[in-house]
């Protein structure tokens, strides 16, 4: 997790995407009252350049604490993708931006994953 108060601050995730196509690209980030309500994220794909805007905020529009859908995107099969979460000069507004997480899912594919779970081998 990456969290910043300071304005021109990024967080880049940059994929290595295994077969070409389009994705469901998702982002995650924790739950606080004052984060950015108008946080940039800018995703680079085979196409081009997109930005979108997302409220990390609690009680914001787009929600916290769950996989927020960012688009569908086309992505060769390299790491010429990213995806990158910024804290920008107005309009961001709370004490802070965050970037968690960021998932890509071959579009078509229902892939859920809500927990990972350890386990111990014993020979005994």
């Amino acid at each position: 997790s990456v969290q910043t108060t300071s304005s021109g601050d990024t967080a880049t995730f940059t994929p290595n995407i295994p077969i070409a196509g389009d994705y469901d690209v998702y982002a995650w980030w924790n739950c606080y009252n004052d984060r950015d309500e108008n946080a940039e994220i800018t995703i680079v794909d085979s196409v081009g350049t997109y930005t979108v805007n997302r409220d990390q905020r609690s009680d914001g529009a787009d929600g916290c604490g769950q996989w927020v859908p960012l688009g569908t995107y086309n992505f060769a099969a390299d790491t010429s993708g990213s995806v990158t979460i910024a804290r920008h000069a107005p309009p961001s507004t709370g004490s802070s931006t965050v970037a968690d997480a960021v998932k890509f899912v071959k579009s078509g594919l229902s892939i859920d994953i809500k927990n990972a779970h350890y386990y111990i081998w014993s020979a005994s």
